[in-house]
């Protein structure tokens, strides 16, 4: 199997994965997702979904609380933003090539185990290799930071 056939069969894997826990309106926007296309066509296939299927994808995704408890009021005001942090999340569990070890991992979506640190940016999170390790524990003040709602720290610093 070639290396473009993996990644591919990894997407496919990830994209199950995000399906398989997935509510009837999360699931209309991760099919709308597409591997094999740039960012931008992803982007402008995921916003010309409306913002109810939006807004669950993301509740889903991201963890996102995006009405008011009281008055249902929505929380976020830019669609295009939403959509980009939904596409960013999807393509957070696709696989990467480690900045450390250069190894390919991806993480998964029911993994026990949390990647050491996550871009705020982008969502990706980082490689638990034993270089990553080594990196995260010379930075001990990234571990006591306030966590954000998904849990992580902030991004993989360059040392």
């Amino acid at each position: 199997m070639t290396t473009a056939q993996e990644d591919l069969r990894q997407h496919n894997i990830a994209i199950g994965e995000l399906l398989s826990g997935a509510d009837a309106e999360a699931k209309k926007v991760l099919r709308k997702y597409r591997p094999d296309v740039s960012h931008a066509t992803n982007f402008k296939a995921t916003k010309s979904m409306n913002n109810h299927t939006l807004e669950k994808c993301a509740e889903y995704l991201i963890k996102l609380k995006v009405r008011s408890t009281d008055t249902q009021d929505q929380l976020y005001t830019n669609k295009k933003v939403l959509v980009d942090r939904i596409i960013l999340k999807i393509e957070s569990y696709l696989p990467d090539t480690c900045d450390e070890c250069e190894s390919k991992y991806r993480n998964k979506v029911d993994d026990d185990t949390l990647p050491l640190l996550v871009c705020f940016i982008c969502s990706q999170g980082s490689h638990n290799c034993e270089k990553m390790k080594e990196k995260h524990e010379k930075v001990p003040h990234v571990s006591r930071r306030p966590q954000p709602p998904t849990g992580h720290t902030l991004a993989v610093p360059r040392l």
